[in-house]
């Protein structure tokens, strides 16, 4: 977090370190809500997404007011937080269920397991005095490492697609 606030932000102020610690986990909620979102969407189930966001403004409109007069930023970092992820969760469940969309635990436990490696690389590597652009090739390369050793991403299913392409 201090790297990014120094690369994006022209404060001095260490608490908006905290404030974008807070902000950057939402964007697990965002992300759940932009694809299943999207999927509620394409498969007719306009409404019931509405409904779901709806419910989740109103949880993040709640929370803000709880929690913005003590914590200030960071309490709207935990309301969103909160209502993001209540509503990718809601329309990931939604759709397993009316939708029968599988959701494999196996992968998603092997994605939580590389992030939470990457995060281990990183914590390792700011107390070792590593430089930012190393740690960010470091990550990269284990990424891809646990990717291909777990069997989350396969080259000869690259390959054979863009074979495929080329025909």
């Amino acid at each position: 977090a201090p790297w990014i606030k120094q690369v994006l932000y022209y404060t001095k102020d260490e608490k908006a370190i905290t404030v974008l610690q807070w902000c950057l986990p939402v964007l697990a909620g965002y992300a759940l809500v932009q694809v299943y979102g999207t999927v509620m969407s394409a498969t007719g189930n306009i409404v019931q997404f509405c409904a779901i966001t709806f419910i989740a403004v109103m949880l993040n409109i709640l929370l803000n007011l709880l929690l913005i007069p003590g914590n200030g930023a960071k309490g709207c970092c935990m309301a969103a937080l909160l209502s993001q992820g209540f509503c990718g969760i809601t329309t990931m469940l939604y759709l397993r269920q009316k939708q029968g969309i599988n959701i494999r635990i196996r992968s998603l436990l092997m994605y939580i397991f590389i992030a939470a490696s990457v995060s281990g690389l990183y914590y390792v590597a700011i107390k070792a005095g590593i430089r930012e652009w190393m740690m960010i090739t470091m990550a990269g390369i284990l990424t891809i490492t646990l990717a291909v050793a777990l069997k989350l991403f396969d080259s000869r299913n690259w390959r054979s697609i863009i074979q495929q392409k080329e025909i």
